[in-house]
């Protein structure tokens, strides 16, 4: 959409469709982390009014709502640190926050809007936390710019070296590509503040911007993968991406996209791997697609534990430890792999189960399996 002039305006269904990925991940990541920590933030670059026309919320009003739900769950201190660089804006959002407080707030919710532009204001908080030898703990960054415009990858750099930090990212690929090869050197470099390299100026091509955006994301996040937004129609509409640490946020970020409605106007795709992009459809979720990976990874391997097939489901494909079991118990029907009758621990097996301990060997044809041994180190 063209970048709106109002203090409010009419919220796009592509942008509910998104609000919702963030609302099902807050539901995971607010008491997962508040529950095992004094203090976790909520941190938004570009937040808006808070509010659409018609009193729809906006992204940090999502948040607030999802937290109060799980308040049962969170830390002692839950802060929201929201940056708007228009005014009237952060005035409007402000004023939406205070109607909130006058309805009752849990004392440790506490908020800080910045009327500041985005890349100013995280430099700010990062060099002052530097300063003092801080870190922010456990943080969720959810950054949604207009365009492409002030997000520099050094300063997502910078935040993403905490190691309790995520970002969720949304990256439009489509006005980037137009304006890549434009011949104003303002632009060019306003490319280069964003992937945080002059190589983005030799390439052209979505599937190319979004592949060196990913590794440069990777070079400070063990996890960086992305979903794109498709129309009815299939045309794409941008990319959101998702970057931590954790593999436990990797895991709740994907079944957040797995439980997108089939039957809704917009649909979202797995496209870090480009020549296997992941429709995430539940209702037309097929075992076989899962298995089929699943054997030429580990084709010829013995004694390989379902905790290492699953670590490798969840890192390397679109999929997550439910459609691994759904697959493994395909595979298992179809004799394509020997499953052993006990735990690595000694214990047996319970039906067609898959705990972590087992160990499957993927060989052909499966071999008589031995009682497993275990061992220090895995």
């Amino acid at each position: 959409m063209a970048v709106p002039t109002a203090t409010l305006w009419s919220r796009d269904p592509h942008t509910a469709a998104k609000h919702q990925i963030l609302k099902w991940y807050l539901q995971a990541w607010f008491p997962i982390l508040g529950k095992y920590n004094g203090r976790i933030v909520y941190f938004e670059g570009f937040a808006g009014p808070g509010e659409y026309e018609g009193a729809e919320p906006g992204s940090p009003l999502v948040a607030l709502d999802v937290a109060l739900e799980q308040s049962a769950y969170l830390s002692k201190e839950i802060v929201f640190y929201l940056v708007e660089a228009n005014a009237a804006r952060a005035e409007h959002l402000r004023s939406r926050i205070a109607e909130r407080r006058k309805e009752g707030l849990p004392p440790g919710f506490s908020f800080e809007v910045r009327h500041a532009e985005f890349a100013s204001e995280l430099e700010s908080v990062l060099d002052e936390l530097d300063r003092d030898g801080l870190a922010p703990g456990p943080m969720f960054a959810f950054i949604d710019p207009f365009g492409f415009k002030g997000l520099p990858m050094a300063l997502i750099h910078r935040l993403l070296r905490f190691p309790q930090t995520e970002a969720f990212i949304n990256f439009a690929v489509d006005p980037i590509n137009r304006f890549i090869e434009h011949p104003n050197e303002e632009i060019n470099a306003q490319m280069v503040n964003l992937f945080g390299t002059e190589e983005a100026l030799t390439l052209s091509g979505a599937d190319s911007l979004r592949q060196l955006y990913q590794r440069q994301l990777g070079q400070v996040a063990r996890h960086v993968r992305f979903f794109t937004m498709y129309r009815s129609d299939g045309k794409p509409i941008y990319d959101l991406f998702f970057a931590s640490n954790h593999s436990l946020g990797l895991e709740k970020m994907k079944e957040a996209m797995w439980r997108v409605d089939p039957d809704g106007a917009f649909r979202f795709s797995d496209q870090t791997d480009p020549t296997q992009a992941v429709l995430f459809d539940s209702s037309a979720f097929d075992p076989t697609a899962v298995l089929t990976k699943i054997l030429a990874r580990f084709d010829g391997e013995t004694d390989i534990p379902v905790k290492k097939i699953e670590r490798w489901t969840l890192e390397e494909t679109p999929y997550v430890g439910k459609h691994m079991r759904e697959a493994l118990k395909l595979g298992e029907q179809q004799h394509a792999f020997t499953v052993h009758p006990t735990k690595r621990d000694g214990a047996k097996r319970r039906g067609t189960t898959f705990p972590l301990e087992v160990l499957i060997s993927f060989v052909n044809p499966p071999t008589t399996p031995q009682p497993a041994q275990p061992t220090l180190f895995e």
